[in-house]
């Protein structure tokens, strides 16, 4: 997949935000590609840091497959 970055934007005041965000990314070797997806805490009292990280091994997704979630 080489290096791809998609962004949305910041949810404030909210311990369950919701972003309602659809992203696409290009499959270079659908063999080796994995995605990896972090959100991040912003924070205004403590250094922003990694909240969730989760990986999606490409092998295991069908084409136009899409998660609700």
């Amino acid at each position: 997949m080489g290096v791809q970055e998609h962004r949305t934007r910041v949810i404030n005041n909210t311990l369950n935000p919701r972003w309602n965000a659809s992203m696409q990314f290009t499959i270079k070797d659908p063999q080796q590609d994995v995605l990896c997806i972090t959100v991040y805490d912003r924070d205004l009292f403590t250094p922003n840091g990694g909240f969730v990280f989760f990986y999606l091994l490409v092998p295991n997704a069908e084409p136009g497959q899409s998660r609700d979630g």
